[in-house]
């Protein structure tokens, strides 16, 4: 990517695959950030210009971002704690969280889209209207269509066989578009183990962006909260418009990335898929059990 102007630059913080199962997830979330934003100026210096980004990309069925934004009334904060206040921003899409200290994380509204060849993507920016199960080329021109940005995020064996072949495909057909047509994303569920990705490497030499996020499951526990891992971006930002700015800088290059965080140890990564696997079960199980007693 290309470097903008030494002027008027940003360091972000931005981790695009943030999800909040539960409404009491938030403030935990917005907590871990400050330690993000601490660390930016440590790095920067304090009077350096710096903000944490978490975008909100959750599935259809559980519509974050829209249910923050309802807590503002004719334009006024919200007080989501004793330590932080929900302001709107200049666009439908955006809100910034301001602590008490004066840390701002700038929330991004999102989507995460199951595809017919069941792989995931992230709509960035956009508003939960794109449907499921549709094909991978239908559901990026959705996205597209809606003004996003669409980001292919890794997954445990998600990117192997024929659909591994599919995303080493995409990106041959989009290697050195004038703009970038998506972007492929890392998480810090991968493990360490897991050095080698082969659409990483190809990314890497087609100038597909890298734009990564915490992407927590729901047994994960803080070490994949928000913020712990994602993409450092030095570009343009206005914080009054912070999707925009997001947008412009993945889309048009205009940016240096380069990734934060660590990736997972084995031990938490076994752990990890041990525990999302009895999950499934159990609620396999019960939804089985339900079933028997609707139909005695």
């Amino acid at each position: 990517m290309t470097a903008s102007t030494e002027s008027n630059r940003s360091t972000l913080a931005v981790d695009s695959h943030v999800h909040l199962y539960h409404q009491d997830d938030l403030i935990p979330a917005l907590d871990a950030t400050v330690a993000c934003h601490n660390a930016l100026h440590q790095k920067n210096g304090a009077g350096a210009s710096a903000a944490v980004v978490l975008v909100l990309a959750e599935p259809s069925e559980r519509n974050t971002f829209a249910r923050l934004r309802r807590q503002l009334e004719s334009d006024t904060p919200a007080t989501l704690s004793s330590r932080w206040q929900l302001h709107p921003t200049a666009e439908n899409i955006s809100l910034v969280a301001k602590h008490i200290e004066g840390a701002e994380t700038f929330l991004i509204g999102g989507q995460q889209i199951v595809t017919s060849e069941q792989l995931e993507v992230l709509s960035i920016a956009t508003e939960q209207s794109i449907a499921d199960r549709l094909p991978l080329a239908t559901t990026l021109a959705a996205v597209e269509k809606a003004g996003g940005f669409a980001i292919l995020p890794w997954g445990v064996g998600k990117w192997f066989f024929e659909r591994g072949d599919l995303i080493c495909k995409l990106i041959r057909a989009n290697a050195h578009a004038a703009k970038a047509p998506f972007a492929l994303g890392d998480n810090g569920g991968r493990p360490r183990f897991w050095e080698w990705v082969t659409q990483f490497d190809m990314a890497k030499a087609y100038d597909i962006p890298i734009i990564s996020g915490s992407d927590p499951l729901p047994v994960s526990g803080p070490r994949r909260g928000a913020a712990s891992y994602g993409t450092l971006l030095s570009c343009h930002f206005d914080r009054a418009r912070p999707a925009a700015s997001l947008l412009t800088a993945i889309t048009e290059r205009a940016c240096e990335a380069k990734p934060f965080g660590t990736l997972a140890r084995p031990t938490d990564f076994m752990q990890e898929q041990l525990a999302l696997r009895l999950r499934r079960c159990r609620s396999t199980v019960n939804k089985d059990a339900v079933q028997i007693c609707e139909e005695i």
